[in-house]
């Protein structure tokens, strides 16, 4: 009887066996499915062209004191040394051999912010001590402004998750100094530093090297539209404007606020994350060793290709061209419950593990869009002034169709004075709708006349 049994349960074991294999052979030759083939193709795509001079080069040594004719070489010694550097090994720049640029002295008012707003008052109220700390900032400024002749943005080191990134434009730096330059009457060239800092900021925002460029640019054009409105609201509207200030603060189009190239940057980061091999020799214990062997490195990149390639897809381009939300299930998430998971089990526990909000992203991007199409209408009402009589809901019924907005128009504060716009992602700062305040709604009360000399040049 024992016999029996023991007879029965090899045999079962036997069958479990060889039905594991089964399975598992099955789940090897398992087909890709046709969607995340044609989404890992669009993914190994070589980028574009560069649109001209690479705003990297200019931000990799922007914070130190190294000759102007230097600082591309430094950054190609820099490249170079990188792709030798053994894993694991922490990276050094050549640039940490020059002096920095001064700092922001600790003991100096805080800077601006985008997210927070209110730039002008919060310089207003100690313009001096500002004045003081801006004074030793003032060849950081000069190479932030110099960025804008950069027409692209992408960087030169192999993709990794240890790639370094360059020191970013310190936005609040820059809208500090512009806002201290409109307090103290240089009119032209603070609406000029506001103006200059959004064309940066879109030439990031439009880069494909990676999200979290694309996202820094987004915040540093919302930031810098919300400042260039509140100093509109305080000046005449016959007070002439920078000529670049229209082409910075112009419509975006479809191109400019996707995610497509951004996430397309974020793929080649996140597949080379998984072609990181351990080490030989280690004390790791067999199940670690085995996971390794569970990894299909083609069938994982196929199954996470879609989750990078969803925003350039057509739906998602109308979503944007018509300004509407982007709902939630328009990215899509990697399929780990099919037989092809049972011979690829570490890649589809890869997939599987959390990811960005890549819609809130893409939700952001549009609420940039639509902040730069509220500035644009503040110019056309600029340029179209009205009588005192009609009201600034008919004055919204006459803008031009595409900056008027069809999905979330633009709509009148009950106090005449704002334009309020609904937002679409969540808000860093809070809940609440955006409020414009339209040109010349605040007066020139608080705005002085421009000083006779100033360390920092006239209007």
């Amino acid at each position: 009887m024992t016999a029996k049994f023991f007879k029965a349960a090899l045999l079962g074991v036997c069958i479990l066996l060889a039905a594991v294999v089964a399975l598992y052979a099955v789940s090897r030759h398992w087909p890709i499915a046709e969607a995340q083939r044609q989404a890992l193709a669009q993914l190994r795509q070589p980028p574009p062209p560069l649109r001209g001079s690479n705003m990297f080069v200019a931000l990799w040594s922007l914070s130190y004191a190294i000759p102007e004719a230097q600082r591309e070489n430094v950054l190609a010694q820099d490249v170079e040394r990188f792709n030798r550097l053994p894993e694991r090994v922490p990276f050094q720049s050549v640039a940490a051999d020059y002096p920095r640029l001064p700092r922001w002295p600790s003991s100096a008012p805080a800077l601006c912010t985008a997210s927070a707003g209110g730039c002008l008052q919060r310089v207003r109220t100690q313009p001096q001590a500002y004045a003081d700390a801006l004074a030793a900032q003032a060849p950081l400024l000069a190479r932030m402004r110099a960025l804008a002749d950069a027409a692209d943005y992408r960087s030169p080191f192999r993709a990794q998750v240890d790639t370094p990134l360059p020191e970013l434009p310190k936005m609040s730096l820059s809208m500090t100094a512009s806002a201290l330059d409109f307090v103290q009457g240089r009119t032209t060239q603070a609406l000029s530093g506001v103006c200059t800092d959004a064309q940066v900021a879109r030439v990031l925002m439009r880069s494909g090297d990676n999200l979290a460029i694309t996202m820094i640019g987004a915040a540093m054009l919302r930031g810098n539209a919300q400042l260039f409105a509140d100093m509109l609201a305080e000046l005449p509207v016959q007070q002439s404007l920078p000529a670049h200030c229209a082409a910075a603060f112009a419509p975006a189009a479809t191109d400019e606020i996707s995610l497509c190239h951004a996430l397309h940057g974020e793929s080649r980061m996140a597949f080379s994350m998984l072609q990181e091999v351990p080490p030989e020799h280690d004390d790791r214990d067999w199940l670690d060793r085995l996971a390794p062997q569970l990894l299909d490195l083609e069938r994982t990149q196929a199954l996470l290709a879609p989750t990078f390639t969803w925003a350039c897809s057509a739906p998602v381009r109308a979503v944007l061209e018509q300004d509407r939300a982007l709902p939630q299930d328009s990215v899509p998430l990697p399929e780990t419950t099919s037989v092809a998971c049972v011979a690829n089990a570490t890649g589809c526990l890869l997939a599987s593990v959390s990811r960005p909000d890549y819609a809130d992203y893409q939700r952001k991007l549009q609420d940039t869009a639509a902040a730069l199409r509220a500035v644009s209408a503040m110019l056309w009402l600029r340029d179209h002034p009205a009588d005192a009589a009609q009201s600034v809901a008919l004055r919204l019924a006459a803008l031009p169709p595409a900056l008027r907005g069809r999905a979330r128009p633009l709509q009148a504060d009950d106090d005449g004075k704002h334009l309020i716009l609904v937002p679409y992602a969540r808000r860093d700062g809070g809940s609440g709708d955006y409020r414009w305040p339209l040109p010349a709604s605040r007066g020139s009360q608080n705005h002085v006349r421009p000083m006779r000399s100033s360390k920092f040049g006239d209007a």
